[in-house]
């Protein structure tokens, strides 16, 4: 988005690189400190789930208040311009305690795979931006830009409202050790001993074949020889 804004404020293109550098720069920076922050909170001022939701708004909330802002930087003000955007990059960095940290909380052993689709989002999040303002700035006009401004602050206000609604910072049921535990004893209990008990005898040398056999015959070698992980 700064790109389009630099044609609006009259930058030179060989300028545009380095200052659409400085927002992600501002936002590595918060993102250090706000994690500081987070986790110094002690749990009988703020939960955790509580601190998500207060981060991740801090983090949305400002950051659609200063590029609404910025939709009111009069042309010739570019430097103004680029301060508002490099500090809405700078607030946004509180996001690492709002949904990061969620997401790896809810997921317990699964955070991992959780926050893999967390960056996938983003990732698509980020390629759909010109999908939506480039329709909205055909000419690169002020006031095209600013009905870019509204339409991405008001995109932004949505999400963190609907995350506010149903965010948690705790894990979930389906992410529990005594889930997994069921899981594992459905397995175990499933035709052919399950897929879990033949990892298992692979583990502790004893042959696929041989696994199958007893399954079949039904002597269950594994049934009660497999482990369960303790809560």
């Amino acid at each position: 988005m700064w790109e389009g804004r630099s044609a609006v404020q009259g930058f030179e293109v060989i300028k545009t690189g380095f200052m659409a550098a400085l927002p992600p720069l501002g936002q590595a920076v918060m993102k250090e400190c706000a994690g500081l922050i987070n986790d110094r909170i002690p749990a009988r001022i703020m939960s955790e789930t509580t601190k998500t939701k207060v981060f991740n708004s801090i983090a949305f909330l400002s950051m659609s208040a200063i590029i609404v802002a910025v939709s009111f930087v009069p042309s010739g003000h570019g430097n103004l311009a680029l301060f508002l955007l490099t500090f809405s990059a700078f607030t946004l960095g509180f996001n690492v305690g709002g949904f990061y940290k969620s997401g790896s909380m809810i997921a317990g052993p699964y955070s991992p795979f959780v926050m893999g689709q967390i960056s996938t989002a983003m990732t698509v999040t980020m390629l759909s931006v010109p999908v939506i303002v480039n329709p909205l700035t055909p000419n690169n006009t002020r006031e095209e830009w600013a009905l870019a401004f509204y339409v991405n602050a008001a995109i932004i206000v949505a999400c963190n409202i609907f995350y506010v609604c149903f965010a948690s910072a705790e894990i979930q049921p389906w992410a529990t050790v005594e889930h997994y535990n069921e899981r594992m004893t459905k397995k175990q209990k499933a035709p052919n001993g399950g897929a879990a008990a033949r990892v298992y005898a692979v583990a502790n040398g004893v042959s696929a074949a041989d696994t199958e056999m007893d399954a079949a015959a039904g002597k269950g070698r594994l049934g009660s020889e497999a482990p369960v992980l303790a809560a």
